[in-house]
């Protein structure tokens, strides 16, 4: 008998560590709490992200990515759209890198058909040319996203990862333990 539980002892101990590796080292779970990435996520996904995706690596245009805002405990999510030394452009909706009008992902929409004028938002945002070490990211759901239009180009230092998948989601408006809440159909969504 004492066997029996020095080997149940050793493999929970075993799968604790493993667990608070892959937690805390490799990959983490991140409820998504906005609507600005509408498209791709939703509010109340849950996504798994590789922390380790840019250790070796660079984010790539598209790329979806979790950061640290400073000055800010949430960490945010948004989509990739200028790398270091890009020029990047929003005009009148539009999203020019380099001169050159953005190839946009079919997710990726616009809720508010007025263009905002610059005294009154930085939405319909002039430009700038993106650090090194930086990037510029954008919310899928244009015209409700607090971005790079607004925070500024987001430092590599402050990257948190890579969204791979959404590993569950539920409806922001009802309690999660209701199974009318939960959206099957996102769980393994496409990013």
């Amino acid at each position: 008998m004492k066997g029996i539980l020095r080997d149940y002892a050793i493999v929970m101990v075993a799968a604790l560590v493993i667990a608070l590796i892959l937690r805390f080292g490799v990959v983490s779970g991140y409820r998504v709490t906005s609507c600005s990435m509408e498209g791709a996520l939703y509010e109340g996904d849950y996504i798994f992200v590789n922390k380790l995706a840019y250790v070796t690596a660079t984010p790539a245009r598209h790329d979806i990515v979790v950061f640290h805002r400073p000055g800010n405990q949430n960490d945010y999510v948004k989509r990739v759209v200028g790398l270091p030394g890009d020029t990047v452009e929003v005009w009148y909706k539009n999203v020019y890198i380099n001169g050159l009008l953005l190839e946009e992902l079919p997710m990726m929409k616009h809720v508010d058909a007025d263009t905002l004028p610059a005294s009154r938002s930085n939405r319909d945002f002039m430009g700038c040319v993106v650090p090194p070490n930086h990037i510029f990211v954008m919310g899928d759901n244009r015209d409700d996203s607090r971005d790079s239009r607004f925070i500024g180009c987001v430092p590599d230092s402050l990257l948190v990862g890579k969204a791979l998948t959404v590993y569950w989601s539920t409806s922001p408006d009802m309690p999660l333990y209701n199974p009318a809440s939960w959206r099957l159909n996102r769980v393994f969504a496409d990013l």
